[in-house]
């Protein structure tokens, strides 16, 4: 029997030992269960979580659910997550081959090249082997110096199939950890599209904004119609442009006002107005207004001011820079390319 048939002949029997058939949720022996095998439907204990196969499952694999383990990470699958049909899933229960999940399937090469290069150098050494036979013959009187090279020979191939067998345990035991790793990737990779999405969402909610304006402190209609009403705030915001830019067409897009209309608090005949949004239709007017906001001191206007639609995230930093001007005092600081610096 030469070198590689008794290889062969060793790993069937390992594999053999290392497999195991349930029946009914119990353990059977070879000869009650038939062919051993590790798929089918089984009744466990320890419940498992199907990882899935392109897609995370992420499904528990109910007790007498069809299922399949792979042979390398000895993880549980579906079927269907697997894309196995029945008669590939029932061909794969009824036999002794091999299976591995979509995860394994791919780093199987890297194990077989490391395979074939062990045949390959074990061939190596029988033709050497072979040789030696050739060369020297059936001389009696040589026969001592051919034991000591066979003798030699041998160990060589134990060293190198122990080296290689080395090897090969290390790329399955590190094919295993990149298996058990997975989940903790797959949920860094849900954490960074959840933060990109937010990202791109606050991006969005600020192109947005760039069109609107916010006008403080503009008296209110008190009529009880709507329309009436947003009537009013049109012509308000149109005597304000003009106050700032002259006359000029300017589309407004939508105007209102922001939350609940306020009642009068601490004796006031008239309650605080709300905030106005004009939205207009391009942003260039906007630019235009907003250079112009600081001339309406000059104007019948002097008590109303523009300020920019703020996302959340900028009037929580506005916030932070009045609250520093106030503690720092406005008379001797001011706000200056959103920090507080002394004025000059």
């Amino acid at each position: 029997m030469s070198t590689r048939a008794r290889l062969g002949s060793n790993a069937s029997s390992q594999n053999a030992d290392s497999q195991c058939v349930y029946v009914d949720g119990e353990e059977a022996d070879e000869g009650e269960g038939g062919a051993w095998r590790k798929k089918g439907r089984k009744t466990r204990k320890t419940k498992y979580t199907c990882k899935g196969g392109k897609k995370v499952c992420g499904l528990a694999v109910a007790d007498g659910e069809d299922s399949i383990q792979c042979d390398l990470c000895e993880q549980w699958f579906h079927p269907n997550c697997q894309g196995l049909d029945d008669k590939a899933f029932q061909a794969i229960s009824d036999s002794e081959l091999l299976w591995l999940c979509m995860t394994c399937k791919p780093n199987l090469m890297d194990v077989l090249r490391m395979g074939k290069r062990l045949e390959d150098k074990l061939e190596a050494v029988e033709r050497k082997i072979i040789g030696v036979f050739k060369v020297s013959g059936p001389k009696p009187d040589q026969n001592n110096q051919l034991e000591e090279k066979i003798n030699a020979l041998e160990k060589v191939v134990v060293e190198v199939m122990n080296k290689q067998q080395a090897q090969v345990d290390k790329s399955l035991e590190a094919q295993k950890e990149v298996v058990q790793t997975m989940p903790k990737l797959q949920s860094e990779l849900k954490k960074s599209a959840q933060e990109l999405k937010t990202l791109v969402e606050r991006k969005e909610d600020k192109e947005k904004r760039e069109v609107n304006l916010i006008i403080h402190n503009v008296p209110e209609s008190k009529s009880s119609d709507p329309e009436a009403r947003k009537g009013y705030d049109l012509k308000s915001f149109s005597n304000i442009k003009e106050a700032l830019l002259g006359e000029g067409n300017m589309e407004v897009d939508k105007i209102y006002r922001l939350g609940k209309k306020r009642e009068s608090e601490n004796g006031e005949e008239e309650p605080k107005p709300r905030l106005m949004l004009v939205r207009l239709k391009k942003k260039e007017h906007v630019e235009a207004l907003m250079s112009k906001r600081w001339d309406l001191r000059k104007t019948t206007f002097d008590n109303v001011y523009l300020t920019r639609d703020l996302t959340p995230e900028e009037r929580e930093v506005q916030k932070k820079l009045r609250e520093e001007l106030i503690a720092k005092g406005r008379e001797t600081h001011r706000v200056f390319r959103g920090k507080v610096v002394p004025r000059q």
